[in-house]
């Protein structure tokens, strides 16, 4: 429904999405703010690395330098799921908590699904991504691919 769209005369109106942790039982919530007390700078490192690596992909144009970053990444992301999940369902909490309320969020936090996405791309469409990623990179420098195609063929 568009910002000035009439409502459906019988339409209900849509409920926020709860967060999370106001979904799960007292005894859930213990177990999950147990195991974040317990971890707690071992997480943060673990998401702050996973995240720091992110940040520089959207800057990366060429094929191969995204890739491996991608995959630096995707080995991050891997090995903080492996750990929250080693540790029991406190951990496997903490986890779901994190990619539902954390990862996914337009503040700055890179999409798991969409990083997947890009390391097929990039393995399996390897002359639709050096297209793509150079579209990316005239948006980047030129702010437009129009603007850049001219600055670049003038």
């Amino acid at each position: 429904m568009g910002l000035f769209s009439k409502k459906k005369k019988n339409e209900k109106p849509e409920k926020p999405k709860p967060k999370f942790a106001d979904t799960l039982t007292r005894v859930d919530a213990n177990l999950l703010y147990d195991f974040e007390d317990k971890y707690y700078d071992k997480l943060t490192d673990m998401t702050e690395k996973f995240e720091y690596i992110c940040e520089d992909i959207p800057e990366i144009f060429e094929v191969d330098k995204r890739l491996k970053i991608c995959e630096k990444a995707a080995a991050a992301f891997h090995k903080f799921r492996d750990f929250c999940v080693s540790k029991g369902y406190g951990g496997e909490l903490y986890y779901q908590r994190w990619l539902n309320e954390e990862s996914f969020g337009s503040d700055g936090h890179y999409d798991v699904q969409k990083l997947e996405w890009e390391i097929n791309q990039l393995l399996n469409h390897r002359e639709d991504s050096e297209k793509r990623l150079n579209n990316e990179r005239l948006i980047y420098e030129y702010g437009s691919i129009e603007e850049g195609l001219d600055a670049e063929n003038s």
